[in-house]
């Protein structure tokens, strides 16, 4: 079967743009709550943008490499000290009757966009198929729907 190669496109480039700069922020110290929550709208928004636009792509014959605990771990870290935490969302809106609202960790929400994200970057030099494929498979099915949450979750965050 010929897989589908995918170019470099300005729309890629976005993306891949978009994740390193995300990756960088949660991977540089903490500035100040509200420096904080303004830069995960500006990061997450952006990134949701970009990833509607990236192509199909064809992986390769490899997976992404797993990305070390030791990464999450230090994200995870970082987040300790963000101005939110749980917050309350109902998870399917098109449910009729919906069984109520359940907790959410934006916590959880940035660290798993992290990892999705890293991974793709991870293995984008050597097999940029397999990255963008990954990152267009996992925005559909985990993490599109932590930043969805997230963008809800510090939109309506108020710290007064």
């Amino acid at each position: 079967m010929l897989g589908l190669t995918v170019q470099l496109s300005p729309e890629v480039e976005a993306f891949k743009s978009a994740a390193e700069t995300y990756c960088a922020w949660l991977e540089a110290p903490p500035g100040s709550s509200s420096e904080e929550r303004l830069c995960a709208l500006r990061h997450l928004t952006r990134l949701y943008a970009a990833a509607l636009e990236l192509p199909n792509a064809e992986p390769e014959d490899s997976d992404p490499p797993d990305l070390p605990e030791s990464y999450r771990l230090a994200v995870r870290q970082r987040l300790s000290t963000f101005p939110v935490g749980m917050y309350w969302q109902v998870y399917d809106p098109f449910v009729e009757e919906p069984d109520g609202p359940g907790s959410g960790s934006l916590t959880d929400d940035l660290e798993d966009t992290y990892a999705d994200l890293k991974e793709g970057l991870e293995c984008f030099g050597t097999h940029p198929n397999t990255a963008i494929f990954n990152w267009r498979l996992l925005f559909t099915a985990h993490w599109g729907a932590h930043v969805v949450s997230a963008i809800r979750a510090l939109h309506w965050y108020d710290p007064a």
